[in-house]
């Protein structure tokens, strides 16, 4: 009869229990922005005139934010936040936005680190992610 005795990798287990730890603290960290959101005077303004007006009146309204600001960006900001100020009170859009929200530093600190060939990425994202200010961003 053979045996085989299976032996823990113990890198394996390290990195394993690194994630899952990372998870929790992201968990922790950002668990604050599905019970509550935090809107500026501008968004608040915002989801007025979504509500209220037409969406050709939202597109002129896009267009001439973007033109007096000088900002391409403006286009999208503007439209995005319009269309999401409709499902701001479903925690599954809530969840859906702060998914993104992670996953666009998760995409960052990766292609840096792919770019610049380090092993760095586990502990810049860490420390990105516990370094979030929990009012400082205004999610719609």
């Amino acid at each position: 009869m053979i045996s085989i005795v299976l032996e823990p990798n113990i890198m394996n287990t390290k990195k394993i229990i690194s994630i899952l730890l990372l998870v929790i603290a992201v968990t922790l960290q950002l668990q604050v922005f599905i019970h509550q959101f935090h809107q500026t005077a501008d968004d608040n303004v915002l989801q007025f005139i979504s509500f209220k007006s037409d969406w050709t009146y939202v597109f002129k309204f896009a267009h001439d934010t973007a033109k007096q600001h000088g900002r391409i960006g403006q286009y999208g900001n503007i439209l995005l936040n319009s269309f999401s100020s409709y499902f701001i009170d479903y925690h599954i859009f809530r969840l859906f936005i702060l998914i993104i929200f992670v996953m666009f530093y998760a995409a960052c600190f990766l292609y840096f680190d792919l770019l610049l060939e380090t092993k760095t990425y586990w502990i810049t994202i860490t420390i990105a992610i516990a370094s979030i200010p929990l009012t400082g961003y205004h999610f719609p």
